[in-house]
């Protein structure tokens, strides 16, 4: 399975600005529109990213969203972002990542009881 490193490789570093400059158009800021980017090609991955479920993000105090990678468990990303020296807001795994980054995009809220 790609990392979301090698998933941006694989976009190309074009696309990726040109989807990133799109959602700043459309008036988020830059590190938002790189993490929406980031959610979305997580969701497009058609053998899962390493399982989207498993993934992890951190929000930190300073509004980044930093990709914390494949976690059993809260536990195991919230001590991934402490050994990263994170200052860290709020964890969302991947299914919570991509329902926003679906919220964003769209403007509208996902189906009652569906995560996106």
């Amino acid at each position: 399975m790609l990392s979301l490193i090698e998933r941006i490789k694989a976009l190309g570093p074009e696309e990726y600005a040109r989807r990133v400059e799109a959602l700043v158009a459309e008036g988020l800021d830059h590190s938002d529109a790189e993490a929406v980017v980031d959610a979305e090609l997580i969701q497009e991955s058609p053998t899962g990213f390493e399982s989207a479920e498993r993934q992890w993000f951190a929000l930190c105090a300073d509004g980044n969203l930093a990709p914390l990678g494949d976690h059993g468990d809260y536990e195991a990303a919230d001590d991934t972002a402490r050994d990263l020296g994170l200052e860290v807001v709020w964890l969302i795994d991947g299914p919570g990542a991509t329902q926003w980054a679906h919220v964003i995009n769209a403007g509208t809220r996902a189906p009652e009881g569906q995560r996106v």
